[in-house]
């Protein structure tokens, strides 16, 4: 079971506008923001994230958004007390331990 008190990190949804073409790139707003549990590869699970290239992964626990959020793998998110740092949403489901929580799986963005 896990406890609501964990989630102490705000993070920022971000989906892709709907606005059509515009020159210079995709434009992203801001969708859905809440407060996560962030957990990195941990060390005794370092070899086996090098060897799956899931280094620089991060499994981001959130409350259920119901039904009127669809978050998916189209989405990138930023941690609120860093968004110099983007994670692409690798994976969305839910927690099956605890209907309560989603599960993201995030990948650091790197330039």
């Amino acid at each position: 079971m896990r406890d609501f008190n964990r989630l102490k990190n705000r993070i920022t949804i971000y989906t892709k506008d709907d606005g059509g073409y515009m020159p210079g790139g995709d434009e992203y707003t801001e969708y859905y923001s809440c407060y996560a549990n962030i957990d990195n590869v941990w060390l005794k699970d370092l070899e086996i994230a090098k060897t799956n290239n899931t280094l620089n992964d991060v499994t981001v626990t959130i409350r259920e958004p119901g039904k009127t959020v669809n978050i998916d793998n189209t989405m990138y998110f930023t941690v609120d007390n860093d968004d110099t740092k983007k994670f692409n949403i690798k994976s969305v489901q839910p927690d099956f331990t605890d209907n309560r929580f989603s599960v993201l799986i995030g990948e650091a963005v790197t330039s």
